[in-house]
């Protein structure tokens, strides 16, 4: 469904995104280095890896923000760099790290943005794009604050209404970058709760970039692990998620257990690695 075939990038240093490579690469950062990521339909894929390995600019490729020097992305088995972003906004929803509004719109609006790729030039939203941004609302346990300010909502709840956003914008995958980073511990908890009921019921295809082991643990079907720029392991998550392979990641000891309770594995980081 979504596939990451070799794909490498490079950012100028201390700059944005850099074109085609040149000969000399003196002046640029290698973030991905022949990264190749297969998506399934219907299931939760995490990227894991500790601070610079690449998971942000791989979501960021896996959407088409970014252009890939070396590879390709393709989506549904077309080439993602020859659609526009119009047919790239129907199959592909993206949930940023950063959810500040510009100006002071209602959620409603907010939510009302993710019908944009389906709108003709120039014209507005109808009485069914309104329907579903409500019901999107709904599934994302959001309906009530339909006709507040989006500045005024906690963490929390901007994390829900972005992805009720993504919901309406009716795609086929949604790609979420760290969804819980800086949500207290009943937000992540609230965050995950939410994916794992969007996924079951909806079988919405998901790709998420975290840092946090236990979130992806307990909610991911699949991860990929990144460090320096390259995939050093992709399986299921009971495979992945080891003792071992957090060494080898994160230069961490870590205890790794199923905890019955919470029905999934649990990683206890115990020291640095001597």
């Amino acid at each position: 469904m979504l596939r990451a075939a070799d794909v490498s990038f490079d950012y100028r240093r201390g700059g944005g995104a850099a074109g085609r490579p040149a000969a000399d690469r003196s002046g640029r950062r290698r973030v991905l280095d022949g990264v190749s990521v297969h998506v399934e339909r219907g299931l939760i894929v995490g990227l894991l890896g500790p601070n610079g390995s690449g998971k942000t600019t791989l979501i960021r490729l896996l959407a088409g923000l970014l252009t890939p020097q070396r590879g390709e992305v393709f989506v549904d088995g077309l080439p993602i760099g020859g659609l526009t972003r119009r047919a790239i906004a129907r199959r592909i929803a993206l949930v940023p790290q950063d959810t500040h509004a510009a100006f002071d719109f209602s959620v409603l609006d907010i939510v009302l943005m993710g019908r944009y790729p389906h709108l003709g030039t120039f014209a507005l939203e109808g009485a069914d794009d309104v329907a579903l941004a409500r019901a999107a609302l709904a599934a994302t346990g959001t309906s009530a604050l339909e006709h507040r300010s989006f500045s005024t909502l906690s963490g929390g709840e901007r994390q829900r209404v972005v992805i009720a956003s993504a919901l309406a914008q009716a795609s086929d995958v949604l790609l979420l970058d760290e969804p819980t980073a800086s949500l207290d511990v009943g937000y992540q908890l609230e965050i995950a709760a939410l994916l794992r009921r969007l996924n079951q019921a909806r079988g919405t295809t998901m790709v998420l970039s975290t840092h946090d082991l236990n979130l992806a643990a307990g909610l991911c079907d699949r991860i990929v692990l990144l460090k320096d720029g390259r995939v050093i392991a992709d399986g299921p998550t009971a495979d992945t998620i080891t003792p071992e392979r957090i060494a080898l990641a994160y230069d961490v000891t870590a205890e790794v257990q199923f905890h019955a309770r919470a029905g999934h594995l649990t990683v206890t980081p115990l020291a640095r690695c001597p």
